[in-house]
């Protein structure tokens, strides 16, 4: 929860941080364990992708997999 104060360099007061009840973690590939968070209290998530020349089934799949 956020104020945002009326000057123009974009400064703002931090006045509480919510508790995490969604995530969304991508995983680094091979053998290593490590994570990238990429998105927390998530509700909704559209996933988009182009018809052109480069549109892969198998990519969507990824996608969903990770939602």
């Amino acid at each position: 929860m956020v104020d945002k104060l009326s000057d123009d360099e974009g400064h703002a007061i931090i006045h509480h941080v919510l508790r995490r009840k969604t995530l969304i973690i991508l995983r680094a590939a091979g053998t290593s364990n490590d994570e990238q968070l990429v998105a927390t209290n998530v509700v909704i998530v559209y996933i988009c992708m182009s018809l052109k020349n480069d549109f892969n089934v198998r990519r969507i799949e990824r996608y969903l997999i990770i939602v």
